[in-house]
């Protein structure tokens, strides 16, 4: 058994001109581009989550209620809300033009450790621990379903019963949610339904018990999986491995691709190594920070890509054209 703890929205407004630059006096834990690429958002270990204007790279906003580091977080379809995960696995969502905290998602006896908004913005679904993925309605604060997945040949969660969703994704048509799972594995489900639709298991990797995270290319025709010792992409229609990146083999961070499919971006720490998705033959690498990197998002519509790291900060680099 458990519950679903919801707090309502309480007043938290920080007028624009009167914010001080501060920055983060701790590592930078979580990053993410807004859905126009005008703001970037950063979570800290600091428990703060702050805004910046990408143009200037002037600090906005500060949100402040999280009592623990800020491991997670995304923005809205429309840009109105902001999402943030914390290592006390509280879901908290932010009203972006007020500043107000909107909703307070806790589930005694899981973990919610991700999220992603579904595209009409109505509801979101939370990756957790123990119950895989939950939908919930972001006008009521209530649940609407659970994605279950088939575990029968996921090793490691035989005497636990769950596998865990490392990362959610919505496809770009809003028809399908991909998670990444335990051992090497990520699902793709039916959105209305729930009900699973395939799986992608990996027999490439010498990491067997390996959490992953998986995402969608900007079509939806191919997914990329990270957190193994190589990064692949797969055919999501086929759940066939197309490609390997190039690289040596080491505990590669979450992958992703650029907003038009031609990049893979992955991390390993401190350094962000930049793919060519079609060739998985290495572009760039993006060497500058002090200490590891925790997290990297793509630009909505840009060649461009943010890092964040221990060292504090985050950067945003420009990609070949």
């Amino acid at each position: 058994m458990y519950s679903i703890l919801f707090f309502p929205a309480r007043s938290q407004d920080y007028p624009i001109e009167t914010v001080v630059q501060t920055g983060h006096y701790a590592g930078v834990t979580s990053v993410a581009f807004s859905p126009d690429g005008r703001f970037a958002a950063t979570g800290s270990s600091d428990k703060t989550v702050k805004l910046w204007e990408v143009s200037t790279g002037r600090e906005i906003r500060s949100y402040t209620g999280h009592t623990h580091d800020v491991r997670y977080l995304d923005f809205g379809p429309h840009g109105n809300y902001l999402a943030s995960i914390d290592r006390d696995y509280h879901l908290k969502v932010w009203e972006i033009p007020t500043s107000r905290q909107v909703y307070d998602f806790f589930i005694s006896n899981d973990r919610i450790l991700t999220v992603d908004f579904l595209n009409d913005g109505s509801s979101l679904i939370a990756g957790t621990e123990r119950n895989h993925a939950i939908q919930f309605d972001l006008e009521k604060g209530t649940e609407i379903k659970r994605f279950k997945p088939d575990t029968a040949d996921i090793n490691m969660q035989k005497n636990f019963g769950y596998p865990t969703a490392n990362s959610v994704e919505i496809s770009p048509d809003g028809k399908t949610l991909l998670t990444g799972s335990s051992d090497r594995t990520a699902f793709l489900f039916d959105i209305h339904t729930g009900k699973q639709i395939r799986k992608f298991k990996s027999d490439r990797s010498s990491c067997t018990s390996c959490s992953i995270t998986a995402h969608f290319s900007p079509s939806g025709e191919e997914i990329v999986s990270g957190n193994m010792d190589s990064v692949f992409v797969w055919s999501s229609s086929s759940a066939d491995v197309l490609r390997t990146m190039m690289g040596r083999k080491s505990r590669w961070g979450t992958s992703s691709f650029s907003y038009d499919g031609r990049y893979v971006a992955s991390t390993l720490f401190g350094d962000c190594y930049i793919w060519d998705a079609s060739t998985g033959e290495e572009v760039a690498v993006l060497e500058g920070h002090l200490k590891d990197i925790t997290d990297v998002r793509f630009h909505p519509f840009k060649n461009q890509i943010i890092s964040g790291s221990e060292d504090r900060t985050a950067k945003i680099w420009e990609l070949p054209s």
